[in-house]
């Protein structure tokens, strides 16, 4: 099926409550993986849009735009098909990581917050318009595009919001007082700044797989910096 007929049937003949519902058992179901490789092989990564929602955005993000409403979203599908399986794999064999990962899986909007984000990061801080509400882009993606809830869109935007911010203090702990990094990565997050921690550490992963063990090792040593562990 061509794109344009896609779009077309996402328009016009499916509803995004049932797009949201099916993405959703998804997510939540056996292999999500799996799902989520027939998405991307069959083009239907239209649905990770802003649904019937008019939005705007700033001139100096139009490329931006584009890139992630179209070969963003695949691209990003195609790393969680293709490497998740083998870092999930790695992480099993780290048990601190391991429990926090199954603690993540076994609650329904984490797990979909998790799954999403690793969808959705690359809008980053990126903003978008409607009317005169303007919220992150991957909030909106959630929220009207798949219909899912506002918790679950407000997790996925506020990982995806502070990536660079974390990819930073991560990658140079040592630099930063445990008062820092509890202000920064801590306090902003709450009770999810673990979950934060390990889908960064999944996304870096991605970005390098010849080094997914040392990533991992560096989480774990992450924690015990923070002293929350």
């Amino acid at each position: 099926m061509k794109q344009e007929q896609i779009r077309e049937m996402l328009k016009h003949k499916i509803s995004r409550e049932r797009i949201g519902v099916e993405f959703r058992k998804t997510i939540l179901g056996a292999n999500p993986v799996y799902g989520l490789r027939l998405i991307n092989e069959v083009g239907f990564t239209q649905i990770f849009n802003f649904g019937e929602l008019e939005v705007t955005h700033k001139p100096q993000d139009e490329e931006f735009f584009q890139y992630n409403l179209n070969q963003g979203v695949s691209d990003s599908l195609t790393d969680v098909v293709e490497k998740l399986p083998t870092v999930l794999q790695k992480v099993g064999q780290v048990p601190e990581l391991n429990t926090l990962l199954n603690q993540v899986f076994t609650v329904e909007n984490e797990k979909m917050a998790f799954y999403l984000t690793l969808i959705l990061y690359r809008w980053r801080d990126v903003t978008a318009t409607s009317g005169k509400r303007t919220k992150l882009a991957s909030n909106w993606l959630v929220v009207e595009g798949l219909k899912l809830s506002l918790k679950i869109a407000n997790l996925v935007g506020l990982i995806s919001a502070n990536r660079h911010q974390f990819q930073k203090i991560f990658q140079n702990a040592e630099d930063y007082t445990r008062a820092e990094i509890a202000m920064k990565v801590i306090k902003p997050f709450t009770e999810h700044w673990k979950m934060n921690v390990l889908v960064n550490s999944v996304l870096d992963s991605f970005e390098d797989m010849n080094h997914v063990d040392e990533t991992l090792l560096k989480a774990t040593q992450f924690f015990k910096t923070c002293d929350l562990s």
